[in-house]
């Protein structure tokens, strides 16, 4: 389905090429380390190489078995790209086997635990895109500025279902038992993007909603939300003061990814989130948030190139394509060579 958003400009043509050169993404540590423990943390610097590719050659070169390397989050191939990798300091000789010309160490840390998938708190992006004309460059601009303030849907962003967007339906003869997977972490990959199919789609419905009333997001009666303050989520009683925290950035909507034991919403919104639901899941499910707000935003122009370079910030789980494709209102696909068009 579709990507659809709240703000309704027209849209804005320009060309982006997922690429080293123009797609650069900066891990943020949640928290400081803290100089002492058992544990190495590395800050790696990786290019044209995915997480996977990453953790398989520093088990490769290392000889340390891949399942002992810890990550917080899993980034972009056609990037160059800067995470956090644990590993137990007994392997620190090992290390110094490792010469790649896509990986460099940049820096290693100590820390008294390794990192687990989530440990982040976001990531900071810089790209370059060009073929943006003079005379849509203001456009381009306001656009940018103003998501900043009003924030945008959390959309998982096409890459989460395959080259070919054919993982979903992989998936679904996965949960049906029409195909059998031997490969765990194909399996779980595949799951993961049938919640996300569901996800997506049942956050198009809200955005559709949300036009129609011209709220920037109109929350519901018995939606479960996230207390930025706590990270715990409740379902608030009171309506109107539900949306005022969440006009103050208090608190965030969150959306369901279909599973087992998962906290569902109610009344007014589980009539709507029970269509986006399939319980032959039997992954565990979850909630993920359904607004974010970009921050530490910056466009720069070059008439004479038309190109314009952006620097931004998001926080985990969301996609900085996303974000493109909501300046430009409309949605982007993949190609063999890695563009958005």
């Amino acid at each position: 389905m579709q990507r659809i958003f709240t703000q309704t400009h027209q849209p804005i043509n320009f060309s982006f090429k997922q690429s080293i050169e123009d797609f650069r993404v900066e891990e943020i540590s949640q928290s400081k380390f803290s100089g002492r423990g058992n544990f190495l943390i590395l800050n790696i610097e990786k290019k044209n190489l995915s997480t996977w590719d990453l953790l398989n050659s520093l088990s490769q070169m290392s000889r340390i078995d891949n399942f002992e390397f810890g990550y917080a989050g899993l980034k972009d191939k056609h990037a160059t790209t800067t995470q956090y990798i644990s590993i137990h300091k007994k392997h620190e000789k090992s290390l110094k086997n490792i010469r790649h010309k896509n990986i460099k160490i940049i820096k290693t840390y100590l820390n008294q635990k390794p990192l687990s998938i989530g440990d982040l708190q976001g990531n900071s992006f810089t790209l370059n895109i060009k073929n943006l004309k003079p005379e849509d460059k203001t456009n381009f601009e306001t656009v940018f500025n103003s998501i900043e303030e009003s924030g945008m849907p959390n959309y998982f962003g096409y890459q989460r279902f395959g080259r070919d967007g054919s993982s979903f339906e992989k998936a679904k003869s996965v949960v049906y038992g029409d195909t059998f997977i031997k490969d765990n972490k194909l399996r779980k990959f595949l799951a993961s993007a049938y919640q996300s199919h569901f996800f997506n789609n049942w956050l198009h419905e809200r955005v559709k909603i949300s036009r129609k009333s011209g709220n920037i997001f109109t929350l519901l009666s018995g939606d479960v939300m996230l207390n930025l303050k706590e990270n715990k989520l409740f379902t608030p009683k009171d309506l109107k003061k539900t949306v005022e925290n969440f006009n103050d950035r208090k608190i965030i909507p969150t959306g369901l990814l279909p599973g087992r034991k998962v906290w569902n919403s109610m009344g007014e919104a589980y009539e709507i989130e029970k269509k986006f639901n399939d319980i032959h899941l039997h992954e565990k499910g979850s909630r993920r948030v359904a607004w974010i707000y970009p921050s530490e935003m910056n466009f720069t122009y070059n008439e004479k190139t038309k190109s314009a370079k952006l620097k931004f910030t998001l926080p985990k789980s969301s996609y900085a394509t996303v974000l493109l494709e909501n300046i430009a209102n409309k949605n982007f696909t993949n190609s063999e060579k890695g563009f958005y068009l």
